[in-house]
């Protein structure tokens, strides 16, 4: 995990998937939504699998890169712990 992600368990990520379903509906822009979506929507499976914590963060920050929305998952994350 990057020296700027959060440290996290599964609660705390949890908590964080939770907030960002919040966001989701109520974001005013589709962008906004799709993007969070894209970034959390492997949470749940990836805590069942017992996929390490600090692996399925790094995933969600790569495809927050890739969605240009880095700083908000971010701040959800780092509100989660």
């Amino acid at each position: 995990m990057s020296e700027t992600s959060p440290k996290l368990d599964a609660r705390s990520l949890s908590k964080a998937l939770g907030w960002a379903l919040v966001e989701i509906r109520a974001a005013q822009d589709l962008k906004v939504a799709q993007g969070l979506a894209d970034v959390f929507h492997n949470v749940p499976s990836a805590l069942n699998a017992g996929r390490p914590i600090s692996e399925t963060v790094e995933r969600m920050l790569e495809c927050a890169d890739r969605n240009g929305n880095r700083e908000y998952v971010l701040r959800i994350l780092k509100a989660a712990t």
